[in-house]
């Protein structure tokens, strides 16, 4: 039975850090690991069925290009895009979102696994240390800076913070229609955007989870000096409170899901 799917949007996995990051993962063989690159390759392919950490790999392109026949409209990126398409193929209970340079620590799926049992469909922030920021891994920094310092666990129901590592409900997030895929036209937002839809929708505030923990080896960051996609969320928040909760992307997950759920699942699946 699979109770957790790992999601993660690649843009090249080949030369990100995930090789050197699997290497260390925890196994878990109740996990399928889904993986959307944009450059996909079988190469690529190949050298994931030589991984033994989880019971699946799925390793898949993004499943469209929406606005391929409107230049004007042409995305910088596929990211949420990715997002999306991953929870097209996805069979776990719940939705394990990570990055393609995270470590998970050895504990990890235990974590994971008390958390849902006693929060359920509230979605769970991880902790995150960076080696580009000169952290080191398994340090709560949180509480060491003074958020909180005597708890673990802490209620969030502010847009300060974000969500791009953790675990949520696959139906939930069903529910909503995933990630808003206006934010491919940059490179912020989105982990803001979905952490409020998804409150606003179970009416209930997510929790962070100091012990449940990743490490964000070292990778390229992408900056911009002006950001569109922040101007969205701002425009959107609005509506967000308001109880503005699905994403209207191109596509309606569920539906997208009951016609190629299975058939991207026997396409590209590469570890079985």
């Amino acid at each position: 039975m699979i109770e957790f799917s790992i999601i993660i949007a690649s843009r090249n996995l080949a030369i990100s850090p995930f090789f050197k990051a699997i290497s260390d993962w925890p196994e878990d063989k109740n996990s399928e690991l889904i993986i959307i690159d944009s450059a996909f390759s079988q190469n690529t392919a190949e050298r994931l069925k030589g991984i033994e950490k989880v019971k699946r790999i799925i390793y898949a392109p993004p499943l469209r290009e929406p606005y391929a026949n409107v230049p004007r409209f042409s995305f910088r990126r596929d990211f949420n895009r990715a997002l999306n398409s991953a929870l097209v193929a996805a069979e776990g209970k719940y939705i394990i979102r990570i990055d393609d340079y995270i470590l998970l620590k050895d504990d990890f799926f235990d974590v994971a696994r008390a958390d849902i049992k006693e929060y359920g469909e509230r979605l769970i922030i991880g902790q995150k240390s960076h080696e580009n920021e000169n952290e080191e891994p398994w340090v709560d920094y949180f509480s060491l800076r003074g958020f909180h310092p005597g708890e673990r666990f802490v209620d969030i129901d502010s847009v300060d913070f974000t969500w791009s590592f953790g675990i949520a409900s696959l139906d939930a997030l069903l529910k909503i229609n995933g990630w808003d895929e206006r934010y491919d036209l940059g490179y912020a937002g989105e982990d803001k955007d979905i952490l409020a839809r998804y409150i606003v929708y179970t009416k209930k505030p997510a929790i962070f989870d100091k012990m449940l923990m990743g490490y964000g080896l070292k990778h390229d960051r992408q900056a911009e000096d002006i950001q569109p996609s922040r101007w969205i969320f701002e425009a959107t928040f609005l509506e967000i409170k308001c109880g503005k909760t699905w994403a209207y992307n191109p596509i309606n997950l569920l539906d997208v899901r009951k016609q190629l759920k299975d058939e991207m699942r026997k396409q590209f699946t590469v570890v079985e």
